[in-house]
């Protein structure tokens, strides 16, 4: 797929280099049990960092656990009902005369330690004795450092957020030694996990879970209470944007009536300072409530999209009516072409392309006056860029192609101009990898194999640079991934099979790495299983069998990890049929058409599960007549024309029932010919003429509306006539 994947990093298997189990925490830490130990955690942070010790005790303490995660194994033992309660030393500390001893006692009694980092808590002794004591129980392996502020190992004065104590291990004497202790950390910061998915990598090394297996369980959890909330969801929503809008209003005129007032002309700049704050607060403060409602909940979940639609909608006229008429400034206009963005995004993954596009352009327009009045402001620049490239993906969905290519012109000339300007910003180079890609995109769209290989190879070149640079970096490393991936399907589809072999093991050289390094991330497993997929489709368009069925047995071994750690997950149940379906049909070009059909039959039975608890979802209707179809032409070879007359009926059954559904898409309507010109084929075998002519009738008269709708498609052209041919011959 073009653009990059955000990778989130397993906290708990990042920091003890071992593999997650898909258990959970426990009543026990370390050598002891429950009774062992008093505090779930103790947060040492240094008195600067105040705020964010609050926010993470609250978080803490009030996080509710998954019920699926409750009571099962966890590396720590069987995961806990609640984390709590949790040791902060600024709060749970008397007024103690011997502070010291009381700081031990409660380190002592905490199962794990969580360290605020950030510059103040780096320079903070309290903090680096804190760490020290701990690490001297014993328990080194159970700190969890949270990002607040600074950035770890910075050279530059102030930079630096881990203290001495964190980077470096114990002596054998207690005292630090020289050996780097590499800490890896979650990162609350948006340029890093942000807030709500560090929050959950701290709770995920707490419990001792997986990240993705908490995360995963967390969005059903979420989903479930939303469900039953929606009804007054939108409700909550606009009182709540509407509140803040409000402030921002009163805000506003405050700072405009001062503005009026020549004598209090310092106050008014002020004012209005903490008008466009409050503005960007409460315009993000929707925008999130908004977005973690949308993000949450899907149409498949019982939520009809049009509600999702109009919460989005109704928050934006809202927060636009209240602020209307009122000087925001460049500030309130920045907040609102973000919120947009972040809008367009949320309708888009609800399928309300027609509505995110609204948004998206809105966004476009406003980004457009704010870099018009300040040419030179980089922000802009970015936020302009990243909406056009946010339109232009919806351009590329909806078949605009030459509206697609104007925005992703637009948006290249600005990226390149950032990327020059800033030679140093990897993010800037990584932003002009993803319009590369869409353009690989949009010519690939319009049939330009070679266009499409070509911009897809530019992106992977700067993606093979930023590797080079930081190859630690999880993010340049998984993109690097996604751009061989684009360049390899582009040379597989030219038929050189040897550069896109080259190219796809290249790309499975990264996922089987980060396999190995997060073993339970389950996007990294689909990754891999998908890679060697596709290497296995290379061997056997290569017409090596004995290799493509190795490469098709890994890719369903790994399909096979993911449907056991969520077997309703139908995503991956759908994976292992098809995964069945592949090996199928490898053993039908061996030869073996016993072990064909055996699999068939399996994914087949893998698929109507699929179809039964969920009849409304068409593509698992069609893979079920497309695995139908394939056992017939297996029991056509064998000899067994009625078998095969009973599966390409059943295909017929589905994919016309698929058709009629959506007249509008050739698609099926394609597929139902074929289905119905096998049909025709076994009857004449059969010598059953009449039954022949019935079927390859219905066909033709299919070809010839393709034809009609899309008469310069040679294919369906082709298609009608040799209809036509095998019909006359069937009249004779």
């Amino acid at each position: 797929m073009a653009g990059h994947i955000d990778p989130l990093r397993n906290y708990g298997a990042a920091r003890h280099g071992r593999p997650v189990t898909d258990g959970g925490a426990s009543e026990t830490a370390g050598q002891g049990g429950a009774t062992s130990f008093r505090y779930r955690a103790f947060i040492s942070y240094a008195h600067d960092d105040k705020a964010s010790g609050d926010w993470l005790h609250r978080a803490l303490e009030t996080y509710r656990i998954p019920a699926a995660l409750i009571g099962t194994q966890g590396d720590f033992g069987p995961v806990p009902a609640r984390l709590r309660p949790i040791f902060r030393d600024r709060e749970e500390l008397t007024a103690a005369a011997d502070l010291g001893d009381e700081l031990q006692e409660a380190l002592a009694a905490s199962a794990a330690l969580i360290v605020i980092c950030s510059p103040h808590a780096a320079a903070s002794h309290w903090v680096n004795e804190e760490i020290l004591a701990f690490k001297r129980l014993g328990r080194a392996d159970r700190i969890f450092p949270l990002v607040v502020a600074g950035e770890p190992g910075s050279a530059a004065p102030g930079e630096e957020c881990f203290p001495p104590a964190l980077k470096f291990d114990l002596a054998a004497d207690g005292t630090l030694s020289d050996v780097a202790a590499e800490p890896v950390a979650a990162d609350v910061r948006e340029s890093g996990d942000g807030r709500e998915n560090a929050k959950l990598k701290l709770i995920a090394g707490l419990l001792g879970v997986g990240f993705d297996q908490l995360r995963q369980r967390e969005a059903e959890a979420q989903r479930r209470r939303l469900r039953r909330i929606l009804a007054v969801a939108t409700a909550a929503v606009l009182v709540f944007a509407g509140l803040s809008a409000a402030a921002v209003w009163f805000a506003l005129d405050a700072a405009q009536q001062r503005d009026a007032a020549a004598a209090a002309q310092a106050q008014a700049v002020s004012e209005r300072d903490r008008a466009e704050k409050n503005l960007a607060l409460g315009v993000d403060a929707a925008r999130t409530l908004v977005w973690d409602l949308t993000s949450g909940v899907d149409s498949s979940e019982g939520v009809q999209q049009r509600v999702l639609v109009r919460i989005q909608r109704k928050a934006q006229d809202l927060l636009a009516k209240l602020t209307d008429g009122q000087d925001t400034g460049a500030a309130g206009e920045y907040q609102r072409v973000w919120s947009l963005i972040h809008s367009s995004r949320a309708l888009m993954d609800a399928g309300a392309s027609e509505d995110a596009l609204t948004d998206a352009e809105a966004a476009v327009a406003g980004a457009k006056r704010l870099v018009a009045a300040e040419p030179g402001n980089a922000d802009y620049q970015e936020a302009l860029s990243a909406a056009l490239l946010l339109t232009a993906d919806l351009q590329l969905e909806s078949s605009d192609l030459d509206g697609a290519e104007a925005s992703l012109t637009e948006a290249l000339k600005l990226r390149e101009a950032l990327a020059a300007g800033a030679p140093a910003n990897s993010a800037y180079k990584l932003a002009l990898s993803n319009v590369h890609a869409r353009f690989g995109q949009l010519d690939l769209a319009r049939g330009d194999d070679a266009g499409g290989l070509k911009e897809y190879k530019i992106a992977r070149d700067i993606d093979l640079d930023l590797v080079k640079a930081e190859p630690q970096n999880l993010e340049f490393v998984v993109h690097l991934g996604s751009s061989q991936v684009n360049v390899g399907d582009c040379l597989f589809e030219a038929d050189d099979f040897d550069g896109a072999l080259e190219t796809y093991n290249a790309a499975l050289t990264i996922s089987d790495g980060l396999v190995r390094r997060f073993p339970d991330n389950v996007r990294y497993l689909r990754d891999l299983s998908i890679g060697h997929e596709r290497i296995a489709l290379v061997k056997q368009a290569k017409d090596d069998l004995d290799g493509a069925l190795a490469s098709f047995e890994a890719s369903l071994a790994l399909t096979e990890r993911l449907v056991d750690s969520d077997p309703g997950n139908s995503e991956y149940q759908r994976d292992l049929s098809i995964g069945n379906a592949s090996i199928g049909d490898v053993y039908a070009a061996k030869g073996d058409y016993d072990a064909a059909l055996k699999r068939y039959a399996y994914s087949n039975e893998i698929m109507q599960r699929l179809v039964d608890a969920d009849p409304q979802q068409t593509d698992f209707q069609i893979d079920l007549a497309a695995g139908h179809s394939s056992a017939g032409d297996v029991k056509v070879l064998k000899g067994d024309l009625k078998g095969a007359m009973e599966s390409y009926d059943y295909a017929a059954r589905i994919e016309r029932r698929a058709a009629a559904r959506y007249p509008g898409s050739p698609l099926f309507a394609y597929w139902l010919t074929a289905t119905l010109e096998k049909i025709g084929e076994t009857q004449v075998k059969l010598e059953n003429r009449d039954a022949a002519r019935a079927a390859v009738s219905e066909a033709l008269a299919i070809a010839e509306r393709l034809v009609e709708e899309t008469p310069t498609d040679g294919a369906y052209q082709r298609l009608a006539t040799r209809l036509r041919e095998t019909l006359a011959g069937l009249t004779q």
